[in-house]
């Protein structure tokens, strides 16, 4: 919700882009998708790591994405969590279309929209 954006301190290099489902008329996770396509800083082409391989598909319904950023990978690094669904999307876009390298991101789906873990 809107009340929820609260002002929060980052580093010079930090954004932060509140994004309230509500005001995007959105479902969990699109504005956070959207957010990885339109207001992301990526790296200029030419200064990316190289990526060596396609993100596989993960079966969402027993897999969960977790994977964890390797030690200094270039100047570049995300974070990405929530919902599985839409880290998977953010995680496609930012390996498959960006061809962004696994080492420079830190992806975790902990939870499935109507699913538990269980």
């Amino acid at each position: 919700e809107e009340a929820d954006c609260l002002p929060l301190l980052c580093g010079l290099n930090a954004k932060v882009h509140w994004l309230p489902r509500a005001s995007l008329g959105k479902r969990h996770g699109e504005g956070m998708t959207l957010a990885a396509r339109e207001l992301a800083s990526l790296p200029p082409v030419n200064t990316r790591m190289a990526n060596t391989a396609a993100a596989e598909e993960l079966d969402l319904n027993t897999q969960r994405p977790w994977e964890r950023a390797s030690a200094k990978q270039g100047d570049f690094y995300a974070w990405v969590a929530g919902e599985s669904a839409a880290v998977m999307a953010i995680r496609r876009f930012l390996i498959n279309e960006q061809g962004l390298a696994r080492q420079q991101l830190t992806l975790m789906g902990y939870w499935k929209l109507g699913r538990s873990l269980e």
